[in-house]
């Protein structure tokens, strides 16, 4: 598959802390919480520490903290990070856990088993992620949603080449479901095109990456909008041009490929300029 570049942040941490404890401990599970939201992964890593001394919210910072680590990670590349992350989370008691608590443990055990390399097993795990009633903050689910995508993409990638096509069958269902559910959500218009193409059903995946196209310039104001807008046009046109655009040709008619692949070229910088 082409490349995409992966989201990481704003999968925003929802557990409420244990009311027992004093005002000032809960203080620190709420400032780390508020930190990992915001992005300020340092920060939630010193207040998830502190607020792990208190015994009644030892489970739900490390929570915290786990996650904390994996961010880091994704920025330094640092494998240590990685490791305190899986050593954080992998002891964990989810039946100890609110139920907020257990969907931010299980995304960040499938975020730490993808970077540990088993895209299949994280796929499986973010999966019960998404069943879960949706983020309050749209860009969360999103992100949870191209993780996903990411991690299955990945196992068709390590799978025989006779077994690719239900991995990529499973993205675009999926991505049908995001889109019914939120028409303006980018990452399944992106995943709708590209689970297409890689399951061979080119004139359906142009179609969906024209769709995309014009899905990402209307996505309502979240944040920093023309960044992530921009970004998501730019995985797009690559796609398209990269792998859409000369795959289709050659399924079309293989003897007149670079002909077709001049037409659709042309075409889709059209539609790029009008859109």
């Amino acid at each position: 598959m082409v490349a995409r570049t992966l989201l990481t942040g704003w999968m925003v941490l929802l557990g409420a802390a244990a009311s027992a404890q004093t005002p000032a401990q809960i203080g620190q599970l709420t400032k780390a919480r508020q930190a990992y939201n915001q992005g300020q992964y340092e920060q939630a890593i010193t207040a998830a520490l502190d607020a792990r001394r208190a015994p009644a919210l030892a489970l739900t910072a490390t929570v915290v903290l786990g996650r904390a680590y994996i961010e880091r990670f994704a920025a330094t590349a640092d494998g240590a990070d990685l490791a305190l992350a899986h050593g954080a989370l992998a002891g964990l008691d989810p039946t100890r856990l609110t139920p907020n608590d257990r969907r931010d443990l299980t995304i960040g055990l499938g975020l730490t088993v993808f970077l540990e390399g088993r895209p299949g097993a994280a796929a499986e795990l973010l999966e019960v992620a998404l069943a879960a009633p949706a983020d309050a903050d749209p860009r969360a689910r999103e992100k949870l949603f191209d993780w996903w995508a990411t991690a299955v993409d990945r196992a068709a990638q390590l799978a025989p080449d006779s077994g690719r096509r239900r991995y990529y069958r499973r993205i675009m269902e999926r991505s049908e479901s995001e889109l019914a559910r939120d028409p303006l959500c980018t990452a399944a218009g992106y995943w709708l095109a590209a689970s297409a193409r890689g399951a061979g059903e080119f004139d359906r995946a142009w179609d969906a990456a024209i769709a995309a196209w014009i899905r990402a310039k209307q996505t309502p104001a979240l944040g920093n909008a023309r960044d992530e807008s921009t970004d998501a046009r730019a995985q797009i046109d690559l796609l398209v041009s990269a792998a859409i655009i000369p795959e289709r040709a050659r399924a079309l008619d293989a003897r007149a490929a670079q002909a077709l692949i001049a037409a659709m070229r042309a075409e889709w910088e059209q539609i790029k300029n009008s859109w």
